[in-house]
């Protein structure tokens, strides 16, 4: 790997980073969650439109699919799984509301867990991974769109293909979230998101030295302030869970704003030579999978000695433990992974060694 490369992909982990970051500020700090609202989801489709390899996968979609599962459906199934298997102690527990959620019989758990193999669950505690289906499909159908535009015999014609189906694709996801009509798998929010897939990906066709100049602090800083404008001066907002998106032209807007404010704080990030940001930024699935269970499990301990507290609150039951919330919500994730690992690894090297297993 060239060093071009490896300051790239740091680049993009930190990008992530502070995307992921700003997931969880959203979920547990109220009073800033309208400012990383207007961005923080729209910046996860952009990096992988962005990333996107076109000369490789848009002759072998299928290839570009069984990659983007393979790294994506196997952490959905085994954290939706194991959150199925913990329902009940939760329900016990009271982090989760008697009056709402049931308690699941055999049953409901194989059902549940046979529904997690085709995107079709969620529990309270993963809730957050509604995205990385979003992130998941929004990808597939960008690939498949380039696959297609491809065959055409003009670039004008292929371009155009592309832009047009991508405006036809995001006017349907408008008209759906606008009326909340849900759709399997999100797609509606899918189509929603397409033209941020698109920016990233023309975004690339960019000359590198011209788009990192692109990224400079004035941009930055007027987006920054375009921002806080947006969030102090109207009553703006952007819940894209709650399908609240407001006028379409705005959100498209705002959302890019937000993107381009992202993508120059990273810059200057990266230029520190320790920041814990690309880390993160590797983790962030693993943060989006896992941080309302850190939350509750926060909320479970703090209960010993205030059993006053509405254990079942969702995401979070006490607003003022937001620091610990945001601290150990990135924090424990990472740790809870990284001593996963070791265990495997640890296995794994006995079952070797004995020669039970053959690597």
């Amino acid at each position: 790997m060239s060093e071009n490369n490896k300051i790239r992909n740091t680049y993009w982990d930190v990008v992530k980073g502070i995307s992921i970051i700003s997931i969880v500020i959203g979920h547990c700090m109220p009073f800033l969650s309208r400012f990383v609202y207007l961005y923080h989801l729209a910046i996860f489709i952009f990096v992988g439109g962005y990333l996107f390899n076109n000369a490789k996968y848009s002759k072998e979609p299928f290839t570009f699919i069984g990659n983007k599962l393979k790294s994506n459906w196997t952490k959905y199934l085994i954290y939706t799984i194991l959150f199925i298997i913990l329902h009940n102690i939760l329900l016990s527990l009271g982090v989760y509301n008697h009056e709402v959620a049931i308690f699941y019989s055999k049953v409901d758990i194989i059902k549940y867990s046979i529904n997690t193999l085709f995107f079709q669950h969620m529990e309270p505690l993963g809730g957050a991974l509604w995205f990385i289906v979003v992130i998941v499909f929004t990808s597939i159908l960008y690939c498949f769109i380039v696959h297609f535009s491809n065959k055409l015999k003009t670039p004008f014609l292929t371009h155009s293909f592309r832009i047009a189906i991508m405006l036809i694709g995001a006017f349907i996801g408008v008209y759906f979230v606008k009326n909340n009509i849900d759709v399997n798998n999100q797609f509606q929010k899918v189509l929603l998101m397409l033209p941020f897939a698109t920016l990233g990906n023309y975004c690339n066709k960019i000359k590198k030295d011209t788009f990192n100049k692109l990224l400079n602090p004035i941009i930055g800083g007027l987006a920054f302030f375009a921002l806080l404008y947006i969030v102090y001066k109207t009553d703006y907002q952007i819940e894209i869970s709650r399908n609240i998106i407001g006028n379409p032209v705005i959100f498209y807007l705002v959302s890019c704003i937000g993107i381009f404010f992202v993508l120059v704080l990273s810059k200057y990030i990266n230029l520190i030579k320790y920041n814990p940001f690309a880390k993160i930024g590797f983790y962030s699935y693993d943060i989006m999978a896992l941080h309302f269970c850190v939350f509750k499990l926060i909320d479970i301990i703090y209960y010993q000695w205030n059993p006053s507290i509405n254990l079942s609150g969702f995401p979070y039951s006490v607003v003022e433990l937001w620091p610990l919330y945001l601290i150990l919500g990135i924090l424990l994730p990472i740790v809870f992974v990284l001593i996963f690992k070791r265990v495997k690894n640890f296995i794994v090297n006995i079952l070797v060694k004995f020669q039970i297993l053959k690597v």
